[in-house]
Order: C-alpha cells, then sequence, then structure tokens
C-alpha cells in the first residue's frame, strides 16, 4: 500500500494564439503530476485505468493550463527543498512510429531512444513507442537509486505485468 506520484506531459500547442510555427519554435507542454493510492489488491490494468480516468479528468479541467502557471514555482520549490522527488515514475508513450519504405535505404530494425533524468526526477523512467509492432520500452534509472540488477528485476515485472492481461485473454479465447 501506498501513493504513486506520476508525471505526464499535456502538448499546448493546439492552445496557443498566434500558434507556433517554422519561425517561432519551442517546446510547448505542460507537466501534470497526478498522485494515486495504490492497494496492493489492484491489478496493474486496474492501477492503469484508476490513472487514465484521473488524466482524463484533469485535461478536462484544464490542469494543464493551471500546471503550466505554477510549474516554475513547483520546480523552485522541489530544487530548494531537495529532500521530495518529482515523482515515481514517469512515462512517455509516443505512439507508433511510422516510417516510409525506401527500398534505396537499408531496412531500420530497431530504434532506440534516449531518456534523461535528474536526482530530483523519478527514480525509473522510460519512453515507450510502437515500432514494426512491437512495443519498444527504453529505461532510464539513476545508479545512485538502485542496482542493475534492482532496475533489470523491475524491468522483467512490468513485462510479466504486460503479458499476463494476453495470456488470460489467449487463455479465455
Amino acid at each position: 500500500p501506498g501513493r504513486l506520484r506520476h508525471i505526464t506531459f499535456s502538448n499546448l500547442r493546439p492552445y496557443l494564439s498566434p500558434p507556433r510555427n517554422e519561425r517561432r519554435l519551442g517546446s510547448v507542454f505542460s507537466m501534470l503530476r497526478l498522485t494515486l493510492p495504490v492497494d496492493p489488491q489492484q491489478t496493474l490494468v486496474e492501477l492503469a485505468q484508476i490513472l487514465q480516468d484521473r488524466l482524463t479528468s484533469s485535461l478536462r479541467r484544464g490542469d494543464r493550463f493551471t500546471m503550466a502557471r505554477m510549474s516554475k514555482a513547483m520546480m523552485s520549490a522541489l530544487f530548494r527543498m531537495r529532500s521530495r522527488r518529482m515523482a515515481s515514475t514517469a512515462l512517455s508513450y509516443s505512439g507508433p512510429l511510422l516510417l516510409t519504405r525506401n527500398s534505396e535505404i537499408p531496412q531500420l530494425r530497431q530504434m532506440h531512444v534516449f531518456v534523461s533524468n535528474f536526482p530530483l526526477g523519478p527514480e525509473y523512467t522510460a519512453q515507450v513507442r510502437l515500432f514494426n509492432n512491437r512495443l519498444c520500452w527504453d529505461i532510464l534509472y539513476l545508479d545512485c537509486d538502485m542496482t542493475k540488477e534492482r532496475a533489470q528485476a523491475i524491468a522483467g515485472k512490468i513485462q510479466e505485468l504486460l503479458a499476463d492481461p494476453l495470456k488470460r485473454k489467449m487463455e479465455n479465447g
């Protein structure tokens, strides 16, 4: 039992006036922090559904705009305190990576990304995408937080949890 603090990022580009264009570049997003109670009896799918529901509610309320205004003060406070992390986890899902096929270029077989972090960031950070009909999951952890073995054990548990609903679905037809 405990609390899981999660970070996600919301794109603010569709709401800008005037809109960004080639001449007005910039990173325009808002960081959202959500805290969920975790019940050991919950499955990963149930926890993910609760997180998705909370995120949807947060976006409908317009929290992305409030957090855009609060982010500077929140980050300043976290840097001053240095006793609290921004979150437990951070997951970025970029969706399917669609590349056009060109017979003159060798086929790309794998694609990995660099996910950065810093000591106040989440203990375990991942960037996930679909590529060649496969779920690709690049993980970053800091060695001051955990050993390589612990990080690999967490990755193994993630694979197990993701595979379990699929196995049950196949077993039930």
